[in-house]
């Protein structure tokens, strides 16, 4: 795999809208599969993005408020990690 480039989100989100408007077009079979696996490429970065973005929400929210008790769910069904895996409470630096 090559290296990782940072890009503007706004060029992602236009490189996907071009791509769902390329499929309505007669393309050559290569130009498809380019499609499908850029359209996989930025499917990926975006739930990336939206992970981060919701343990971003999770770390800097105050202890103990609802949003940051929201942001961690959304974190952790967005991981997949499974409710049987979850504790109830929050493991601080201390472990307590």
């Amino acid at each position: 795999m090559g290296k990782n480039l940072l890009m503007p989100e706004r060029f992602c989100t236009d490189v996907y809208k071009l791509i769902l408007a390329l499929e309505r077009v007669d393309l050559p079979s290569e130009c498809i599969d380019l499609c499908k696996r850029l359209e996989a490429e930025l499917t990926e970065k975006v739930a990336r993005m939206e992970r981060r973005d919701n343990f971003t929400r999770y770390k800097t929210s105050a202890p103990g408020t609802d949003e940051r008790a929201q942001a961690r769910t959304d974190y952790l069904d967005a991981a997949g990690i499974g409710e049987k895996w979850r504790t109830d409470k929050e493991v601080g630096k201390n472990g307590k």
